[in-house]
C-alpha cells in the first residue's frame, strides 16, 4: 500500500507505544504470550516476544505446541483456539498455576 507504519511511539499501542514493555510483559502489560508458529513449550521461538511461559503468564496455545519432559513447563491460564493443539510427549506435564 505504500504506507509505512510507526509501531515505537504509536500513541495506540500498550504505554504510548512502549515497544520494549510490550515485549517485557508479553502482550502490552497483561502478560499474555501467544504461539507464533508450532514448536515446544520449552522454546522461546514458539512464542511472542521470543519469551517462555512462567507461572504468572495467560497464554494463548494458536499451533502445535509439544510439552516435553523433563521441563519446568508453567502458564498462569492456558486457551487454545480452534488451530491451536497440545501434545504430551511421556512424561511431559504443564502445570497451570491459576
Amino acid at each position: 500500500c505504500g504506507k509505512s507504519v510507526i509501531i515505537n511511539t504509536n500513541p495506540g499501542l500498550f504505554n504510548n507505544g512502549d515497544w520494549g514493555a510490550f515485549c517485557q510483559t508479553g502482550a502490552g502489560g497483561s502478560g499474555q504470550l501467544m504461539t507464533v508458529k508450532d514448536g515446544s513449550w520449552h522454546d522461546p521461538e514458539t512464542w511472542s516476544c521470543a519469551v517462555v511461559p512462567q507461572a504468572t503468564d495467560p497464554v494463548w496455545v494458536r499451533h502445535q505446541v509439544t510439552i516435553m519432559p523433563r521441563q519446568l513447563n508453567r502458564a498462569k491460564k492456558v486457551w487454545i483456539e480452534a488451530s491451536g493443539k497440545l501434545i504430551y510427549e511421556a512424561g511431559g506435564l504443564l502445570r497451570v498455576d491459576q
